[in-house]
């Protein structure tokens, strides 16, 4: 009985060690976090560094995330019409093209899953006949959303080839239009096939920067000369958006500071 008495007072006070080791860790961690809590990086009102630059990496992540949602907003259509193809036209006959591997490339570095198909017959013919003049059939689809163009086969004088007289080039070219013509269904240089020469958001930031051109009298056609020169184009319309942006600023600027001299 002794032995069993001795037994149950030790275990007692081993557990009493415990509790009170126990309380003595609690203690300390929440003395620990108090002193946390009440370290100058977590003041606002300190001038400690880290949360500064903290706070900073904080805001740039989130306006970068706004940006980039905002970027996703806009729909297709939206951003790939405002691109400025001017400069990638071609001219034959009097009739305007667009470079297929400029469309191409343009509208795969905005959306890069974008996805193209050629449709065949059920005998595995990559044209389309009614027994006397051939079509092509190209899709291309961007974000889910597929445009199909019908586009016949055709000779330099965009007169439609007889079937008798129908060769692989002039498929394989009837393809590479076809293409080009079913990306600009999705926004890109269709403007150039409504025979506009410049997409419409492009006319209007063309006409603030005429406006700030013509703001310096006597020296806005020096001034609109040295323009054209530095970015190597014949007219204002072909200047890209950024490059129009960037000069409206520039000439803003600097007349801001004219008037503060």
């Amino acid at each position: 009985m002794k032995k069993k008495e001795n037994l149950r007072n030790t275990n007692n006070k081993e557990s009493e060690v415990q509790s009170e080791n126990t309380s003595k860790g609690e203690v300390s961690i929440k003395n620990k976090l108090s002193e946390k809590d009440n370290s100058p990086a977590q003041k606002p009102e300190t001038d400690n560094n880290c949360y500064t630059d903290f706070l900073g990496v904080g805001e740039m992540i989130v306006s970068n995330k706004d940006e980039n949602c905002q970027e996703k907003s806009k729909s297709v259509f939206e951003n790939l019409s405002k691109v400025n193809v001017n400069d990638k036209v071609e001219l034959k006959n009097k009739m305007k093209y667009l470079s297929w591997a400029y469309a191409w490339g343009e509208a795969k570095k905005h959306y890069p899953n974008m996805a193209s198909k050629v449709y065949e017959t059920t005998s595995g013919i990559n044209y389309f006949t009614d027994g006397r003049t051939c079509w092509v059939k190209v899709g291309v689809t961007i974000e889910g959303l597929e445009h199909i163009e019908y586009y016949p086969v055709t000779d330099y004088r965009n007169v439609s080839i007889p079937l008798a007289k129908l060769t692989s080039f002039d498929v394989n070219t009837a393809i590479q239009r076809g293409l080009t013509k079913a990306i600009a269904r999705h926004g890109l240089g269709l403007y150039v096939y409504a025979g506009e020469d410049v997409p419409e958001e492009i006319q209007e930031i063309v006409s603030q920067l005429d406006t700030e051109i013509e703001k310096y009298g006597l020296q806005s056609e020096r001034l609109r000369k040295s323009i054209l020169d530095k970015y190597k184009v014949r007219n204002l319309n072909e200047l890209s958006e950024n490059q129009i942006n960037e000069t409206i600023d520039k000439l803003k600027n600097f007349k801001k500071k004219d008037k503060e001299n």
